[in-house]
């Protein structure tokens, strides 16, 4: 490891004095900067293969560094180091591509551990770059791999996955769909001892019956009519790296019988042969299906739940982690700025409020349609309430030719308690008040088409204390 170039950058000299006789004393290259312009300036010139960088200096943070270093054609590994380590600059720094992270005051042994880690994964990843396997290359995390949270809830999720990410068990990952579990199984490949190897990604829902087998397991040439030539298969494909079966609760029966196989014996049979073809791969698995009930129905094999169910993790749906929406829909924003650099640059208040309030029945998924949509359509700078989407903006499907939304007379919902359709009439001044306000917002709805902002204009209100008189009154949209 002697030819190993490190850059060490922390604006107190006792640190990094400790740091550097600790790298010494095993044989390590190592450059030390307290100013971080310098360092930058003797990163971009390259020939270096780790970072170990502070978060707080004057000049440049840790972070402005690590987005400079990450925008290199071949980026140096990097570990940041903070005396104010939270899970939130965690995830902050590993989304934009950081190898790892320590708290000070670290521990020497530890902090070793971590630099011969990150410099062996890195001497993989210049390998395998320098030869001909594409499919075998460095793929560092980014905010556009990496999964986008700011939610307690999804926190929790990111601690488990970059968990898991460090042993080779079997993970499921559990969720509605559209919550983000594809993100997830690309964030923990990323992270683990695998990611140099390629991360091989099927949809057992989307593969037609009689070719799924075969796309699998791989075929041998004459196998079957039209196999005119060998066909290495998905398991074979994701040797050395890690296999995500997308919506595993659709794959066949007997393709289950299979898989459980290849699961404990490490091996796997080609369609048209007996020979035993060995594979190493880490699976994750994903579905939105409840796997207790298939289970139960017979359409799923319990000794393979137990299989690919040693570590579980759920991914709460977007209406439980409204946090989540408005980083979501930035970074979003930004992503599809790439193809259209002249469209809108931020969202508007009255938009985020929308898109917060929403249900999302589609999650993350649609989230990022209705931004697109927006993106299409809007041709401001700020994208506003009327460029969302119908559905996001609250107006009803079943519009008719004229414009005018169907079935708007039930728009509001009769207040709970009231069974015979007939609203009881009011026996105190109070009640008489709460009645008129009540009508008086229904009609506004009724007449704005479920326009939330036309309505807190018409009725000279603010949007949240709308929403507060619509929860007392108990007046909800169809459908909902």
């Amino acid at each position: 490891m002697s030819n190993c170039q490190i850059i060490l950058v922390d604006d107190e000299e006792g640190i990094l004095d400790l740091q550097r006789d600790a790298l010494n004393s095993i044989g390590l290259d190592v450059e030390t900067y307290t100013d971080p312009l310098a360092a930058w300036s003797r990163i971009k010139l390259g020939k270096v293969s780790l970072v170990i960088t502070d978060w707080n200096m004057p000049g440049m943070t840790g972070m402005e560094l690590l987005f400079k270093i990450s925008a290199l054609q071949l980026p140096p590994y990097v570990i940041m180091i903070t005396a104010f380590g939270t899970v939130d600059r965690a995830v902050q720094a590993m989304n934009q591509g950081a190898y790892s992270f320590i708290e000070k005051p670290f521990d020497l042994n530890r902090y070793l551990d971590v630099v011969k880690e990150a410099l062996a994964r890195y001497a993989q990843g210049s390998a395998a770059s320098a030869g001909t396997d594409t499919t075998v290359r460095r793929a560092p995390v980014s905010s556009k791999t990496g999964p986008v949270m700011q939610s307690l809830a999804m926190r929790r999720v990111f601690e488990m996955a970059h968990s898991a990410a460090g042993s080779d068990s079997s993970i499921l990952l559990l969720g509605e769909s559209g919550t983000g579990k594809e993100v997830i199984s690309d964030y923990i490949h990323h992270q683990s001892q695998r990611s140099s190897g390629p991360l091989i990604k099927v949809n057992c829902g989307a593969l037609p019956e009689h070719l799924m087998e075969s796309e699998l397991f791989g075929h041998e040439k004459g196998a079957f009519t039209g196999a005119d030539r060998r066909n290495i298969g998905r398991f074979e494909q994701a040797h050395g790296g890690t296999l995500f079966l997308d919506e595993i609760g659709d794959l066949l029966l007997p393709l289950q019988v299979k898989l459980l196989r290849a699961l404990q014996e490490r091996t796997i049979e080609r369609v048209g042969s007996s020979a035993a073809v060995p594979v190493n791969f880490r699976l994750i698995c994903a579905t939105h299906c409840d796997l207790h009930t298939a289970i139960a129905e017979k359409k799923f094999r319990e000794d393979l739940f137990y299989r690919i169910n040693v570590v579980p993790i759920r991914i709460p749906p977007l209406r439980n982690r409204p946090d989540d929406i408005e980083p979501l829909a930035r970074h979003f924003l930004e992503t599809l700025q790439s193809s259209r650099p002249d469209g809108p640059q931020d969202l508007g208040a009255e938009a985020l409020s929308l898109l917060k309030a929403y249900s999302w029945p589609g999650n993350v998924r649609q989230l990022r349609n209705a931004v697109e949509y927006a993106m299409v359509l809007c041709h401001k700078k700020v994208i506003c309430e009327d460029d969302l989407p119908e559905d996001v903006r609250g107006i009803s499907n079943g519009n008719t030719e004229d414009g005018h939304a169907a079935g708007f007379e039930n728009v509001c919902a009769l207040p709970s308690g009231s069974e015979s359709g007939a609203v009881e009439k009011p026996t105190d001044l109070k009640g008489s008040t709460q009645l008129a306000e009540a009508d008086m917002i229904r009609a506004a709805l009724q007449r704005h088409y479920w326009n939330v902002t036309a309505v807190t204009k018409e009725l000279k209100i603010s949007r949240s204390s709308l929403y507060e008189r619509m929860k007392l009154y108990n007046i909800r949209r169809p459908g909902s």
